[in-house]
């Protein structure tokens, strides 16, 4: 596995392994694509998960929102700081809580104590990513809340509001001072 997409989704078949049985009707769609997905189909063949995890490939936007509006949880257990990763905005747009690592600006956007929409877990560690599934399957009064939150705060993100709030969040996690798209715009 030598890129961050790879060590995710490794991670994510490893937690899914684990919780087939206590989930009975769990169902893990896995989307785009990479060099190593062959791998992580023989992982899910020697798991004994073909029934339970769906490789849907590269997917254009109209397919990604027809796929995340099936989902009830968003799993990205990356370890990587991107910058601000839209994924997690669509798939809270969607109303979908989000369970991922505290990198770059997702601890802001998930885990407010006030307006709390996801769950964080600590990075690469499969049996943190269990316990987190597990707590949203045990609890749905949480995972409503948390799903209601999401759709609150993503809607706060429209491309105008994207461009500052990006820049607020960067600056702060950066400790520095972008340049500003909207500011150059006007």
């Amino acid at each position: 596995m030598s890129s961050e997409t790879d060590i995710i989704i490794g991670i994510l078949i490893d937690a899914i392994a684990q919780i087939q049985h206590k989930i009975p009707a769990l169902s893990v769609n896995i989307f785009g694509d990479g060099p190593h997905m062959q791998l992580f189909r023989e992982q899910v063949t020697q798991y004994g998960l073909t029934h339970k995890i769906k490789f849907s490939g590269k997917l254009n936007g109209s397919q990604v929102h027809e796929v995340l509006s099936a989902a009830d949880v968003f799993c990205f257990p990356t370890y990587s700081s991107e910058g601000f990763p839209k994924v997690v905005i669509e798939a809270m747009a969607h109303g979908i809580p989000v369970i991922s690592t505290p990198v770059s600006v997702i601890p802001h956007l998930v885990n407010d104590a006030q307006k709390p929409a996801g769950l964080l877990v600590e990075k690469r560690n499969v049996d943190d990513l269990v316990s987190k599934i597990l707590f949203y399957y045990e609890n749905p009064m949480v995972h409503k809340m948390h799903a209601d939150n999401a759709k609150s705060i993503a809607s706060v993100y429209t491309l105008e509001k994207w461009v500052d709030a990006i820049d607020e969040i960067l600056n702060v996690q950066w400790n520095t001072k972008i340049c500003r798209l909207r500011s150059i715009v006007k």
